[in-house]
């Protein structure tokens, strides 16, 4: 989780007094909620909604050194883990592998 979600997520958090992972990416996508007097700027909104959203390149940038990665298949359009060989062709594109959440 980069630093801008992570404070996202608490001030919102925060602010709606839920617990730390009370805060889903999909709350995150609508976060104008007046009642609690938070109408964020529409800079605010698209730094957030930017921090949110998966970057996924190319697989020909992909590293080769055997790094955990996210990569996408084309034919069953969804992502699987693993490291990138170079080998399929089914693979188009490639993200940073997500990070799990902490556990005390």
């Amino acid at each position: 989780m980069s630093a801008l979600e992570f404070t996202a997520r608490s001030l919102l958090c925060g602010a709606m007094r839920l617990p730390p992972d009370g805060v889903t990416a999909e709350l995150m996508m609508d976060l104008s909620i007046p009642q609690l007097g938070i109408v964020p700027s529409a800079a605010a909104l698209s730094a957030i909604r930017t921090a949110l959203v998966t970057h996924w390149r190319p697989i020909a940038e992909a590293p080769q050194d055997g790094r955990r990665l996210m990569l996408w298949d084309s034919v069953s359009k969804r992502p699987v883990f693993g490291s990138w060989r170079g080998d399929n062709p089914e693979i188009t594109h490639y993200a940073v592998e997500p990070t799990g959440p902490e556990v005390a």
